[in-house]
């Protein structure tokens, strides 16, 4: 696979896989745990959900990483990530599983169904997960797994008329519509997110401005969060850049991947067509400085779309 996005990064290649490898390595070693954990004890026990979220955070992390140079295997490690979370109804486990492998989300669509009926009742809940692990209370107060199961809902929703009219009385009742509490790396307001679950949805009522003037088109308007979410993490990216042997040795305290953006390119081919939302991200690509041009290429090829249609060269 391509290396090119490494280099253009000013990332040290063998800095950058050895960090997937040593993240992978530690995820499996904290699966190994918990099976010792299970055939040791009568019971998972609170260590078992901790190793198995810390297992989540690094197949994770590595996922992101490996997208610079190996985007099959970036897709297999966040989707491992993603079915961790999943168990425990984490919002954002159902949305790598929306971004990396969204024929999985069928078989979760029952859960994702329940999450969204507890969601459209406003109150928090308590269960345990199907494989058993220890309780985990109100896992869907938290704003931003509700702004991450919005997203993942929309893509599962689309077989599925209860759920999809769940998702729109989300989408249409809850406050976060207007709120500010920041979601992701980034910190986007949250009121972003759920603007684009309704352009991803169809619905751009609530699209923002393009180019000075309101267009309602939902391409236009997935492009535009796109391009004001890469402008803040530009930002925050060139401030990183600056201790140049950190940056260079993947040990900088930011996302050099981030799977907002290129989660959201994903999910809009998938949703709005492949065709058109890649031919308006190639647009906007163009008028990046060029590491915002990477994070739209690593959401292209994220998509399945980057190779195989030969637009990367």
């Amino acid at each position: 696979m391509s290396v090119r996005h490494i280099r253009e990064m000013q990332l040290d290649e063998s800095s950058v896989r050895g960090v997937v490898d040593f993240l992978e390595g530690y995820a499996r070693r904290c699966l190994e745990e918990v099976e010792e954990l299970r055939r040791s004890t009568d019971g998972p026990g609170d260590e078992s959900w901790v190793l198995l979220m810390d297992a989540a955070s690094a197949f994770r992390e590595a996922g992101q990483w490996c997208l610079l140079f190996d985007v099959e295997r970036s897709r297999q490690l966040l989707v491992r990530a993603g079915v961790i979370y999943s168990q425990f109804n984490l919002g954002f486990g159902y949305y790598l599983l929306a971004v990396a492998e969204p024929a999985q989300l069928g078989e979760l669509r029952r859960g994702i169904g329940r999450s969204f009926a507890r969601l459209s009742g406003g109150a928090g809940f308590t269960e345990r997960s199907e494989v058993g692990e220890p309780a985990v209370e109100a896992a869907l107060n938290y704003p931003q797994q509700q702004a991450y199961l919005l997203l993942a809902g929309v893509v599962a929703g689309e077989d599925d008329d209860e759920l999809r009219g769940m998702v729109q009385t989300v989408l249409t009742e809850s406050p976060h519509s207007v709120g500010v509490s920041p979601v992701g790396a980034l910190g986007i307001p949250i009121r972003r997110f759920w603007s684009l679950a309704s352009a991803l949805a169809g619905d751009v009522r609530e699209a923002p401005m393009v180019g000075g003037t309101a267009d309602t088109g939902p391409i236009s308007a997935v492009v535009e969060h796109v391009h004001d979410w890469i402008a803040k993490y530009v930002q925050s990216v060139e401030l990183a850049m600056a201790n140049e042997h950190c940056w260079r040795h993947a040990a900088a305290p930011v996302d050099v991947v981030d799977l907002d953006i290129c989660g959201t390119i994903a999910l809009a081919a998938s949703q709005l067509g492949l065709g058109q939302v890649m031919d308006g991200m190639t647009t906007l690509a163009e008028d990046l400085p060029p590491l915002g041009r990477v994070q739209i290429q690593l959401g292209q090829e994220l998509a399945g779309y980057g190779y195989r249609e030969g637009v990367m060269g």
